[in-house]
């Protein structure tokens, strides 16, 4: 067991780190990706028991970012103030709105206090408003640089990720599990 959770946790933080997974072509240098990976449990005909997902990646991934929880970044914003950041949270784009929400209860209620303000870099993404507002109430992985209460945000959000230069659907437990099992069985 102490294997497999080690194996976990180099797996999960290849494909946090390097922005691929272990099922599909890498073509991070691109700026825009759409690919279509199997996932969940393979029955006994081979066939895959859910839907293939389409994961929605755009930008690129930074090698220098820091992995860091919305959590810390909302409890430590000194630490983290004008570095490179990824994190994870319930994405959201609308007008005067666009932030990263620590859960999906938080994302319901407009929770500001459990948000950080976001300002996208369409152009580094190579997206428009509404590619990523495709993902609004999703789980996301995004890129960009932290900046502890900005005057912009700092009635609304813990703070602001400024150039988000990397913002995509994050991969769910079960998609992670069938990328394991498919490489490491």
């Amino acid at each position: 067991m102490k294997q497999f959770t080690i194996l976990l946790a180099v797996v999960l933080t290849t494909i946090a780190v390097t922005g691929c997974n272990a099922n599909t072509k890498e073509v991070q240098d691109s700026p825009v990706t759409q690919e279509n990976i199997t996932t969940g449990d393979v029955s006994s005909t081979g066939e895959s028991e859910l839907p293939d997902k389409t994961i929605i990646r755009y930008g690129r991934a930074d090698d220098y970012a820091i992995n860091v929880s919305i959590i810390n970044l909302i409890a430590n914003p000194d630490k983290y103030d004008g570095k490179v950041v990824r994190v994870q949270g319930i994405g959201n784009i609308e007008f005067e709105g666009n932030a990263l929400y620590l859960s999906t209860e938080d994302y319901e209620v407009m929770n500001g206090m459990n948000a950080i303000g976001l300002v996208p870099d369409y152009g580094q993404l190579n997206a428009t408003e509404a590619d990523l507002t495709a993902l609004n109430g999703q789980p996301v992985l995004i890129e960009g640089v932290f900046e502890k209460n900005t005057e912009e945000y700092e009635y609304f959000f813990s703070g602001t990720i400024n150039n988000v230069h990397r913002y995509e659907a994050a991969m769910t437990r079960d998609e992670v599990k069938s990328i394991l099992s498919q490489n490491y069985n």
